[in-house]
């Protein structure tokens, strides 16, 4: 954040600039998870994950007269936490042109002009994918 010589403030977003797609970290995330797990992952485009989190939410109260109850509700975010924020992704999905551009959402250009930190830091590596899986699985 910065002041202009008009006194206007200028916020810049603090953000990874070196922004990857699904399709280039996806092997790195199914190789560190089946490295904390020892299962095989399947990866997906994803496109094809939004459709399943909406079918999820759209079939838990199937073959039923009225919706789901709070405690299904509560069982279904417990699965598939990705479905509190169905909308979220559908609209950045739908908004996008490309697949890097859906995930991409806030424009760093003037941040990297003015951040030498920033413009510093490498692009993520496997390493990096591997410690965040286990953290993100204890």
């Amino acid at each position: 954040m910065y002041k202009t010589s008009a006194g206007a403030v200028k916020v810049h977003h603090p953000v990874y600039l070196n922004s990857l797609g699904w399709d280039d970290i996806r092997p790195a995330v199914a190789s560190a998870l089946h490295k904390a797990t020892e299962e095989t992952v399947e990866t997906i485009p994803s496109h094809e994950w939004l459709l399943r989190v909406r079918r999820d939410v759209e079939t838990a109260g199937s073959g039923r007269d009225k919706a789901i109850g709070e405690n299904e509700l509560q069982e279904l975010l417990a699965k598939n936490p990705a479905a509190k924020l169905l909308e979220f992704f559908g609209q950045i999905m739908r908004e996008a042109t490309s697949e890097i551009e859906a995930w991409n959402v806030l424009d760093t250009q003037l941040t990297a002009q003015r951040s030498e930190k920033l413009q510093a830091v490498s692009a993520v590596q496997s390493e990096w994918t591997d410690k965040w899986i286990r953290e993100w699985l204890q």
